[in-house]
């Protein structure tokens, strides 16, 4: 969404839950953590804002579920 993406194609699996997560999020929010993204060094450190970000808004379970 930050990256100025509107359409999605996905599974049906998965449509639900990308709904869900989209309704939680706000667009000014996903450019903000685009722009953190962007100027991040590794991907360790785009990973720690995305956490950062996630814990914030309550969905870290999104991150630790996968772990």
């Amino acid at each position: 969404m930050g990256m100025g993406y509107r359409r999605l194609s996905m599974n049906g699996f998965n449509l639900r839950k990308i709904n869900w997560l989209i309704r939680k999020v706000t667009l000014d929010e996903c450019k903000q953590l685009l722009s953190l993204a962007l100027t991040s060094v590794s991907q360790d450190e785009v990973f720690v804002h995305l956490n950062q970000y996630l814990e914030t808004k309550g969905l870290g379970g999104l991150i630790r579920a996968g772990a």
